[in-house]
């Protein structure tokens, strides 16, 4: 299946960044950062498959050069928080080979180039299968300048505004939207049915679930834990555990996994009724007649087979969303859980069969003893139940939860 990855980052002094640092660590080369005399050598790094710059025809020749081009934007920038850089992390498909993977790089560099009139420093990275990486996870670094280059062949005084505040979300949007259809121009080429897009789940109304972005740190402790899983269970370390983004995501991709299957069953069935519609249809002209009600009986059954299973998928929709709330401890709520509720209640929503209350559980009465000597019953324990909108709340603070960790995490490795 192709995969579809992009995303854009900033590189700021504000944020302890260097440039230099940011593409010598891309490149796998050593560089000498002048504004902090500092050197970055990363020709250790293994995984450059590629790496070149794009530039406007008129740039000066000394910015064509690593290590001069990334200094020139230290120098440029004075401002201690200073927006050094941007870059789009893209993604590419395990279908392309090497010379494929850099056409498509080299499209998408040359686009930036033209519509910015920027400096452009792209990389590919092959995965790291040694260290537990993903075979097919070949990617590009794509950094360019926050400033275009000018009649001169020098940096602009001021920065260009098309990622600013007002027009950024708008830029970013079309240029997913170029990537995409650069990934989908290479997949025809090679005569691949696979197809890209660069909305969300949510946009492209597929029911799916989005995963988490799990990071450098949760990807190296889920290597970790899946390396300690194959030793022997005596020699397992206990404190080698699956962190909680990497389970949750676990479960969400199984869950898309079981749509997916699902819905090529479903599909699957509905092309059988389709051919025996079309079967039907040649037998009546035909007026075999015997042959006709055979056919209708198997389009029948078939149709019933469907209905039993989107009948099912209700029936364990409830049942879950039923054992939900004995299940679920608003003090430590699970977000897989929460999800998977909100979920099962969207598809009853869908067919008038939201979750109930359970009828409330009357005070019992009391006996003979207990009215002679007056003593008091205590109210009978409620079955509980908790409405969808504060279960969409609670996963609502999840997600900021875990956004404020990562922030935090963020700002502790930095």
């Amino acid at each position: 299946m192709a995969i579809y990855h992009f995303s854009v980052k900033a590189i700021s002094r504000g944020k302890g960044q260097s440039a230099i640092a940011a593409a010598a660590y891309r490149s796998g080369e050593k560089l000498v950062c002048d504004f902090y005399g500092k050197e970055q050598d990363y020709t250790k790094k293994s995984g450059v498959e590629h790496t070149q710059i794009y530039a406007p025809e008129n740039t000066h020749p000394d910015l064509l050069n690593r290590q001069n081009l990334w200094n020139a934007v230290e120098k440029s920038e004075r401002r201690k928080d200073a927006l050094l850089a941007r870059e789009f992390e893209i993604a590419f498909p395990q279908e392309l080979s090497q010379e494929q993977r850099q056409a498509l790089l080299s499209d998408l560099c040359q686009d930036i180039v033209k519509r910015h009139g920027v400096i452009v420093d792209a990389a590919i990275h092959a995965p790291h299968v040694s260290g537990g990486s993903d075979e097919r996870n070949y990617h590009a670094h794509v950094m360019f300048t926050t400033r275009a280059i000018n009649k001169n062949g020098t940096f602009e005084a001021k920065k260009y505004r098309d990622f600013s505040r007002d027009d950024g979300t708008k830029t970013v949007t079309e240029w997913r939207k170029n990537f995409a259809d650069l990934v989908n121009v290479q997949l025809e080429a090679i005569g691949s049915k696979e197809r890209v897009s660069h909305l969300s789940y949510e946009d492209l109304g597929n029911g799916l679930e989005a995963t988490q972005h799990e990071g450098y740190e949760v990807t190296q402790q889920r290597r970790r834990y899946e390396a300690e899983q194959q030793k022997n269970e005596e020699d397992r370390d206990p404190e080698i555990i699956m962190p909680d983004v990497a389970q949750a995501n676990d479960a969400i991709r199984q869950r898309n996994a079981d749509r997916r299957s699902d819905r090529q069953e479903i599909k699957g069935l509905d092309q059988e009724i389709i051919a025996s519609n079309a079967l039907l249809s040649d037998l009546q002209r035909s007026k075999a007649k015997s042959d006709a009600e055979h056919a209708q009986q198997q389009q029948i059954a078939l149709e019933r087979k469907r209905e039993q299973m989107a009948a099912q998928s209700l029936v364990d929709a409830h049942k879950r969303a039923t054992d939900f709330h004995t299940a679920f401890d608003p003090n430590r709520p699970d977000k897989s859980l929460v999800t998977q509720y909100i979920t099962d209640y969207a598809l009853l929503a869908r067919h008038g069969k939201q979750p109930q209350p359970p009828a409330p559980v009357e005070q019992p009465q009391p006996t003979w003893w207990q009215r002679m000597t007056g003593q008091q019953l205590p109210p009978p324990e409620q079955p509980p139940f908790f409405e969808i909108d504060a279960i969409k709340a609670i996963a609502q603070s999840i997600v900021e939860h875990e956004q404020e960790q990562a922030q935090q995490q963020k700002w502790q490795r930095l």
